[in-house]
Formats: structure tokens, C-alpha cells, sequence
């Protein structure tokens, strides 16, 4: 699997594992978690919250998922809603969610039959929304280069926009990791190292299964993400 995102209740740790969908991680002893239970999604699980006996998982591709963990050792998907778009985060206030969504943007869905979530209403973002949190009657989206949006959801079957924040280049969700390497000058280099070995070096040092590795300059990955929304010179949205 590949964790992207966790919640925790108690001694129980609950993780949004990608391709593995929710694990169910026993962390009463923190050195030595263990895995109790858990259950596949069929898209890729990429973030979570808990709600009473219920993880709520958004499932990419396929929305929402609503999964029952009152045994931990047995969770089981009871309830499901597969928006248009891809669904990249959730947030979870009384009996609603609130769904990160490529194609709706901001999406209020109503859970009080968890077993039957049921949009209500929705906000389009200037740009994709990847995460959402809920405070009160306002939802604050990371959306992408757009920068933060508060989003008044008092109304819950039209909610709308009402602040923006610009950021410096583009809010991310904080399973995003950027490091900045600071070189000695190269006549401190190894002999016969140039910038090409190095990078190669680095990224066998720092490999990650599910992790691609970008090596740029900070200004000019700056000017690559404003304008194209991914770390590189030419980007290519799928929809």
C-alpha cells in the first residue's frame, strides 16, 4: 500500500492506504503498531475521517466510501456515493460530508443514512480542490492554484464562496514533501560528479515505492507550477 492520509480514535489507528483502501492499525503499544483489520476500496483510498462507528473514505475515481468500523477486525463498506470527478479529500460536520471534488469542487452530501449518502448541493472552485476542512457554517478549500476558498455552507443545498486567500504558488495537502538541498561549491564536488550523476545519486538514495521523484532549481519550479499546476515545464490534464 501507500499511506496518504490517517485518523486516530482511542488506541486505533485508521489509514487511507491508496491501493490497499482502509487499514485498521492497533497503536495501543506505539512501538509496535499491528494491523487488526481492514478493507479494499475499489479506487485508490486518499484520505479519511472518522464519525462515530463510520470511516468515511474519499475513493478518487470512485467518491465516497462509508465504511462501518464498529469491529475493527471486520470493517465493511456499507454505503457508497460515486460523484462525477475524482474525490481527493473529505471532511465530516454533524450529518454531513464535505468532498474535495475534481469536477464539482466543494460537494455537501447528506450522511444521516449512512448507508445512503445523497448530494445536496455543491460550489465549482476556480481550480481543483484538494482538501477540505469544516469549522462552524464555513468550509475552508485548498484549491490548488486558486489558494485557499471559505466557502459559507449555512445553506447547505448552495454553498458559496464568500473569502479567498492567494498563496505564494499553490496550497497542498501536507502529504505533499518538497526539500530544498543546498550544494557546496563544486570545486568541493567529487571527481568527475556532475549535476546528472548527482541527481541520479539522490534519487537512489531517497526511492519510495508511489513516490516520483522531481529534481529542478527552486525559482524555476516556482515558474513551472504557476503555470502548469505540476513541478515540471509541461503538464498534461486528464479529465
Amino acid at each position: 500500500g501507500f499511506a496518504r492520509d490517517v485518523a486516530v480514535e482511542g488506541a486505533l489507528a485508521y489509514v487511507a492506504d491508496q491501493e490497499s483502501g482502509l487499514r485498521i492499525i492497533d497503536i495501543s503499544s506505539p512501538a509496535a503498531p499491528v494491523t487488526v483489520g481492514g478493507v479494499d476500496t475499489p479506487g485508490l483510498a486518499r484520505d479519511v475521517v472518522l464519525e462515530g462507528a463510520h470511516a468515511y473514505v474519499a475513493d478518487d475515481d470512485f467518491g465516497l466510501m462509508v465504511i462501518e468500523v464498529s469491529d475493527p477486525a471486520a470493517p465493511e463498506i456499507v454505503g457508497e456515493l460515486g460523484p462525477p470527478g475524482v474525490t481527493l479529500g473529505v471532511a465530516i460536520a454533524g450529518a454531513r460530508a464535505y468532498l474535495a471534488n475534481t469536477a464539482l469542487g466543494l460537494a455537501v452530501i447528506d450522511v444521516s443514512d449512512p448507508a445512503a449518502p445523497e448530494t445536496v448541493g455543491s460550489a465549482a472552485t476556480p481550480d481543483y480542490p484538494l482538501g477540505v476542512a469544516v469549522v462552524g457554517t464555513h468550509a475552508y478549500v485548498a484549491a490548488s492554484r486558486a489558494g485557499l476558498l471559505v466557502v459559507d455552507v449555512s445553506d447547505p443545498a448552495a454553498p458559496l464562496i464568500v473569502g479567498r486567500a492567494d498563496t505564494p504558488t499553490d496550497p497542498s495537502p501536507i502529504n505533499m514533501t518538497e526539500t530544498l538541498v543546498h550544494l557546496k561549491p563544486r570545486d568541493a564536488w567529487r571527481p568527475g560528479m556532475t549535476l546528472e550523476r548527482l541527481r541520479a545519486e539522490l534519487t537512489r538514495a531517497v526511492e519510495m515505492p508511489g513516490v516520483t521523484t522531481i529534481w529542478t532549481m527552486p525559482i524555476i519550479n516556482r515558474i513551472d507550477m504557476l503555470t502548469t499546476g505540476v513541478r515540471t515545464p509541461v503538464g498534461i490534464k486528464v479529465l
